[in-house]
């Protein structure tokens, strides 16, 4: 399982913005896999036809739990005029337009998706504030339909009945971006340890005006209290020394950028790759 080729462009670009937002989940250039979760949140822009103080927020999210892939798109809306809804997307070129569903904006409050956009619907830096004067609300969840790839994914827009654009939002654009969350897992592939099993973790997010990153390997059917050099994208991050029964556990990668991440090699003394992984 590899990260996309664009993935990396955006995350190496936005990282020196204090940003990490991509939004996409396809395969790689070289034949990579899908990334195990990543959500993108923005925040929508109210046209003239909207009331003055409506808000809205939108999300694209996928999902692989290692058996089915599923992306889908969530938007959450308060003082609009209760009534229902449609909302759409269109791909990157700005022509082909996808009529994702309806949702009903109405005087009650809409549930917890518990997803990435009830960090910017509460209130807080880059969050959307509900105020008390805001009545009306609306929530909805759509897949999105085949044919469709993530990557494509630019423009949304949210209309009445009538066909009168209410919100727009753009997922191309790190001007209304309020938060990312991205997490990928990869197996180990045995080297000189024939046996070695185990899995690596880089997850990355952008929240509150603020980026982070972390990583986890676990590894096990090593050879026991045997040095490791862990070199990452062919650099040396640090080392470490496996456990009497042959397992090792490294939480952290110094001087390595995990947005940037592909190859992570754990090295013998004699150079031997004893496991690798593919990110």
């Amino acid at each position: 399982m590899k990260t996309t080729k664009l993935m990396k462009t955006f995350l190496t670009t936005l990282c020196a913005l204090s940003a990490l937002v991509s939004a996409v989940q396809a395969n790689n250039a070289n034949g990579g896999g899908r990334a195990d979760g990543f959500e993108q949140v923005i925040v929508l822009a109210a046209t003239a036809n909207a009331a003055t103080n409506a808000l809205g927020v939108a999300s694209l999210r996928t999902d692989n739990d290692g058996w089915t892939n599923s992306t889908s798109v969530k938007v959450k809306v308060a003082g609009l005029a209760a009534a229902d809804y449609n909302v759409s997307v269109t791909d990157v070129t700005g022509t082909n337009a996808y009529d994702l569903g309806i949702f009903t904006v109405s005087t009650n409050l809409p549930g917890n998706f518990d997803d990435a956009d009830d960090y910017v619907w509460a209130a807080g830096t880059n969050s959307v504030i509900v105020s008390t004067n805001l009545t009306t609300f609306g929530a909805g969840a759509f897949p999105l339909p085949a044919g469709l790839d993530p990557t494509n994914v630019a423009y949304l827009y949210i209309f009445d009945t009538n066909g009168v654009v209410d919100y727009t939002g753009d997922f191309t654009s790190l001007t209304n971006l309020a938060a990312v969350f991205y997490e990928q897992n990869v197996s180990v592939t045995p080297g000189t340890a024939a046996n070695a099993a185990g899995k690596g973790k880089i997850v990355l997010s952008y929240k509150n005006g603020k980026t982070s990153s972390s990583f986890l390997l676990n590894c096990t059917n090593l050879p026991p209290k045997q040095n490791l050099s862990l070199n990452a994208n062919g650099v040396k991050s640090t080392s470490t020394t496996t456990t009497p029964k042959g397992a090792v556990t490294v939480k952290a990668l110094p001087h390595t950028k995990l947005a940037d991440l592909q190859v992570l090699e754990a090295k013998d003394k004699k150079g031997n790759v004893v496991f690798s992984l593919q990110f």
